[in-house]
C-alpha cells in the first residue's frame, strides 16, 4: 500500500539560528577548500554564506 500523502507546512526556526549555521556551514566548507578561516572582507565567504543560508531556509541557490 503506497502512501500518497504530502506534508506541508514549514518549520519555525528563528533567523537568529539560521545565521548562525550557515556561517558555521560556510566556515566549514571554506576551510576545507583554502585550508585556512575565511577573512571578514571576504566577499566570496559573504556569498558563500548567503548561498548556505538559502540552502537551509530551502531556498533554490
Amino acid at each position: 500500500m503506497s502512501d500518497n500523502r504530502t506534508i506541508r507546512g514549514s518549520i519555525d526556526v528563528d533567523h537568529e539560528t539560521v545565521a548562525r549555521t550557515a556561517y558555521k556551514m560556510a566556515n566549514d566548507l571554506w576551510y576545507r577548500e583554502h585550508s585556512s578561516d575565511p577573512k571578514a572582507s571576504d566577499e566570496a565567504f559573504l556569498k558563500l554564506v548567503s548561498k548556505c543560508s538559502k540552502a537551509l531556509r530551502g531556498l533554490i541557490v
